[in-house]
């Protein structure tokens, strides 16, 4: 058997072991040998569905914030993107990018001159009924 010249056999069961899961069997047939792999769908199925609950709390995170620089801009329309990083607990950049966020959406613009500018919340047809 020319696997007696190396050690692919047990370089397969180490990793195997390495990563969590059951080691390779090993089928003898007359026309050769066959190595099964087997891997654990719970795994590949609990690593999905918490990547999508990752996604999820991300988007509901990104949406609070969002919401959150609105109501601020709605009580100060001249507030500063420090002031609302300050309050809100995140970087000036994050609020930049939220705020371009909000500008894309046709939510929210920056209005006056460059010395007295003030933000205006753009509402939708339905929030501005209720």
């Amino acid at each position: 058997m020319i696997e007696s010249w190396g050690s692919g056999i047990e370089k397969m069961v180490g990793e195997c072991k390495s990563a969590g899961v059951p080691e390779p069997e090993f089928i003898y047939e007359q026309t050769g040998v066959w190595v099964v792999f087997n891997y654990k769908v719970e795994k590949q199925i609990e690593d999905k569905n918490k990547e999508k609950t990752r996604s999820i709390t991300r988007s509901k995170t990104r949406n609070k914030t969002r919401d959150k620089i609105i109501q601020l801009i709605k009580r100060n329309p001249s507030i500063t993107r420090q002031e609302m990083a300050k309050k809100i607990g995140i970087t000036v950049k994050g609020v930049d990018w939220h705020i371009d966020v909000l500008r894309k959406e046709g939510k929210l613009i920056r209005s006056g001159s460059r010395i007295a500018s003030y933000w205006q919340v753009i509402e939708d047809e339905d929030e501005s009924r209720q």
